[in-house]
């Protein structure tokens, strides 16, 4: 049996209007035009995967792009396809949001300081990453067709997959380590 208190209870993801989130006004991560459009292309195509972050005392901390993409979404629709999408469904592929609406995470248990660093370590951890070039070209050449979003996002790179034997050996499945 596990103890379900708050210490150790799971997150409680909710739903609110997209209105109810006011930006957090010193976030440095700033999102033009095309990422909105990419960002909102990707939660219709795959579903909303990651909560928008909101204190009660000071706002949103992380969700600004997502959040700029949803109102894309509600007010004129995703092309996806010959169609126009102007809904969200969560990224289980059942379950539609009720319309103009959002999932977000109370993170109201963090003082000022840890607030704001949260946001300054969530906009940074994406670029921290560094890519294996060939393996993402590959991935690319080989899902690009079948995936338009990639071009979106990449442009249109002209690169070739990997051949069998050639760069590295990856295991049939991943683990990870505590």
């Amino acid at each position: 049996m596990t103890d379900a208190s708050p210490a150790t209870a799971p997150p409680q993801f909710r739903s609110a209007h997209i209105d109810d989130f006011a930006a957090y006004a010193r976030n440095a991560n700033q999102h033009d035009d095309a990422q909105i459009e990419v960002i909102a292309k990707a939660i219709v195509l795959y579903g909303w995967t990651n909560p928008i972050a909101k204190h009660a005392d000071f706002g949103m901390g992380a969700g600004h792009g997502r959040l700029s993409a949803a109102r894309l979404i509600y007010t004129r629709g995703v092309q996806v396809g010959d169609k126009i999408v102007n809904r969200i469904r969560m990224a289980d592929g059942g379950f539609e949001l009720p319309e103009w609406h959002v999932p977000w995470i109370d993170v109201s248990h963090m003082s000022e300081s840890e607030f704001r660093a949260f946001i300054l370590i969530d906009n940074q951890l994406g670029r921290m990453s560094k890519d294996d070039v060939g393996l993402r070209d590959s991935e690319y050449a080989l899902l690009k067709d079948e995936n338009p979003i990639l071009i979106d996002a990449f442009g249109d790179m002209d690169v070739k997959p990997i051949e069998e034997g050639e760069g590295p050996s990856l295991p049939e499945t991943a683990t990870v380590q505590d």
